[in-house]
């Protein structure tokens, strides 16, 4: 089966280096010769399991992105989560859709089709939710990407670093606007996210006894709809560019490629 992807890339450049005085916005900063987002449409075009492709970013930008594989642009706004709602909307005017959407940011270079056709495929075989969420084993990034830093969380029986993207049903977004919102502003920071699930949450984390399927049922009971965590053996899933030195990882790797 394939699903439509909505494509976030509204992020201004912020400090990613000097880049700043000239790119306005972070999916347009050039690693190696091309735009950031070029090697996540490149990747996303080449999957089998993608269908129509919407990046919700700059309009200035259109032509550029058509040619590079976007089916429509989105004029983005400056709230992430406003830019979520408004991808989700339009891609359901136009191509009349209520099935499964992935979501993905376009600060993650390194993906692959063949990364992204395997988390789809893992959902699928995780049975029915609304939304699946991608779940990277530290043993896994550190094994391909030794260098590479990421926000991790210990949990009760490993060490797991999240993904930058996600397969979920439009209604179960639009109707935890709010949860999402929170969910953004604290993913760099596993405490301050485990307090949205509960102060029991937070101290279980704390101490490492937290397991990856409590988080599942206290996030499904929280959206009130399923939610599968989906462990993943594809690090380049959750290798994204957050500053300087994350940038110049990326170049380096991508240059010896």
């Amino acid at each position: 089966m394939e699903y439509n992807a909505v494509l976030l890339a509204g992020a201004e450049s912020g400090d990613l280096m000097p880049e700043k005085s000239r790119i306005d916005y972070e999916a347009f900063i050039e690693i190696n010769g091309k735009a950031m987002i070029s090697y996540v449409l490149e990747a996303l075009n080449n999957a089998e399991k993608v269908n129509q492709i919407i990046v919700v970013g700059p309009k200035s930008k259109e032509e550029f992105l058509t040619v590079k594989g976007a089916d429509l642009i989105v004029d983005a706004k400056d709230s992430i989560v406003e830019n979520i709602r408004l991808g989700l909307q339009i891609l359901n005017k136009e191509f009349n859709s209520s099935q499964l959407v992935l979501l993905t940011t376009s600060d993650i270079p390194l993906v692959t089709s063949e990364a992204i056709d395997s988390f789809i495929t893992d959902c699928e075989q995780e049975g029915e939710y609304s939304g699946y969420y991608p779940v990277i084993p530290e043993e896994v990034k550190q094994t391909a990407y030794p260098v590479a830093e990421s926000t991790s969380v210990s949990l009760q029986n490993d060490i797991y670093t999240g993904g930058n993207l996600a397969l979920v049903r439009p209604k179960l977004i639009i109707s935890s606007i709010p949860l999402l919102k929170r969910i953004i502003d604290y993913r760099k920071n596993p405490l301050k996210m485990s307090w949205i699930l509960g102060l029991k949450f937070a101290s279980k984390l704390l101490f490492g006894r937290l397991s990856l399927g409590e988080i599942e049922a206290k996030v499904s009971e929280l959206a009130g709809a399923s939610c599968s965590a989906v462990v993943t053996d594809y690090p380049e899933l959750g290798l994204d560019v957050d500053n300087s030195q994350d940038l110049k990882l990326i170049r380096d790797l991508i240059s010896k490629e």
